[in-house]
């Protein structure tokens, strides 16, 4: 039951059958009045939680959008860092294997006569490498054993 309508007089027999039905047909459409404005409120009501909902759905992208684009800068400048270091790397093997070839130059200069001998080893060492299917970390080991196979005689 959703409500009541009392309507009342002070004679009997007031109300004919034609009054009783209508007062019954308002009842209803009183009653589904009221049934729709409930209705109305809860879906009102759901739509404000839903909107609540989407604006704080929205806000918690946004932030993570925010966070998204820090990572972005973050790897950016990660990766100009790796890339800094890489050339930093090959910049210290290059001093490393020019030292190593000074040290070489300096013992063959005292012999005219084996001048050049650990270059050739190195690069015939490092063609035989290479046909032998060795790794690149292998080439290198090995080209640095060929320049100073000769140091200490």
């Amino acid at each position: 039951m959703i409500g009541a309508i009392f309507i009342g007089s002070s004679k009997k027999g007031a109300f004919s059958e034609i009054n009783l039905s209508f007062l019954k047909s308002l009842a209803c459409y009183v009653a589904i009045g009221i049934r729709n404005a409930e209705m109305f409120n809860n879906i009102y009501s759901q739509k404000q939680e839903i909107e609540a909902l989407y604006e704080e759905a929205a806000a918690s992208n946004e932030e993570l959008n925010s966070y998204i684009k820090e990572l972005d800068k973050t790897k950016e400048e990660l990766n100009e860092k790796n890339i800094e270091l890489l050339r930093l790397f090959d910049d210290i093997q290059y001093g490393y294997l020019q030292t190593v070839m000074c040290l070489a130059n300096s013992i063959e200069a005292k012999d005219p006569y084996t001048r050049g001998h650990c270059q050739r080893v190195m690069e015939i060492s490092c063609e035989l490498a290479r046909a032998l299917k060795l790794s690149e970390e292998e080439i290198k080991d090995l080209r640095y054993a060929a320049i100073l196979h000769d140091i200490g005689k």
